[in-house]
């Protein structure tokens, strides 16, 4: 997301005024040395803020500016338009900081409206380290989106390959499934036809023994004959007798 000149020079003045505040009340803490006093700059801080009573929030901002060279040197700057104020700000920083220590409730961070000037000047030359910290963080947004969508990706995939290889199993059961129906089918086809064999085959024997010249047999083998034909009727006309002797 790309900013105004007008945004930019009005953020910078708001960071500018609050890391002017926080540099003070360090180098008060460090003039005094405290010991085992917790949170001992926050409360300075929010002494010297008078009017809001706030907490010191811009400490990222404070991480990068404290050892920025362009930070550093803008207190030894003189803009040629006012020389006097401006090559004194250092002097007039030093006096408010040691004037602090009695009436820092009462009194505001020396050169404030000077600094809030000199912001709008020199916002140019911070646009740069604003900018960064922006496009960091949206580095920041679209890389975690990027890796939310490989991983979802990737549990898509993983989804895909166990559906697949569920259908291959479900598809493999069914193939089993028909071998053995058409395995049965074959079975009972051999069967059937078998017993069509074996009807036919008894038919054939039964016809035999029915048409058979009895003339030339002794009475024993007539006799025997004479029963199959007597089984062999009855069991046309639906009678009991159903084997051969």
């Amino acid at each position: 997301m790309s900013r105004t000149i007008g945004s930019l020079q009005h953020r910078w003045s708001t960071i500018q005024e609050c890391c002017n505040k926080w540099k003070s009340c360090l180098a008060q803490v460090a003039r005094q040395h405290p010991s085992g006093v917790p949170l001992q700059e926050q409360e300075r801080y929010k002494a010297m803020d008078q009017q809001k009573h706030r907490p010191f929030t811009m400490q990222h901002c404070w991480t990068l500016l404290q050892n920025n060279q362009k930070w550093i040197d803008r207190e030894f700057e003189c803009p040629p338009k006012k020389p006097r104020s401006n090559c004194s700000s250092s002097t007039d920083f030093e006096a408010h900081e040691e004037d602090e220590g009695t009436d820092e409730m009462s009194k505001r961070p020396a050169g404030r409206k000077k600094e809030k000037d000199r912001s709008k000047k020199d916002a140019g030359g911070y646009k740069e380290a604003i900018q960064k910290m922006i496009e960091s963080k949206e580095k920041l947004a679209v890389d975690k989106d990027s890796r939310w969508t490989e991983i979802k990706a990737i549990e898509e995939r993983k989804v895909a390959i166990e559906e697949r290889k569920v259908a291959a199993e479900e598809r493999k059961a069914a193939n089993e499934e028909e071998r053995l129906r058409l395995k049965g089918e074959k079975a009972r086809a051999q069967a059937a036809a078998e017993e069509r064999k074996a009807a036919a085959k008894k038919k054939d024997e039964d016809q035999k023994i029915m048409f058979m010249d009895t003339s030339a047999l002794d009475d024993t083998q007539r006799a025997y004959v004479e029963a199959m034909r007597a089984k062999i009727l009855a069991k046309i006309l639906g009678g009991s007798g159903s084997g051969s002797v």
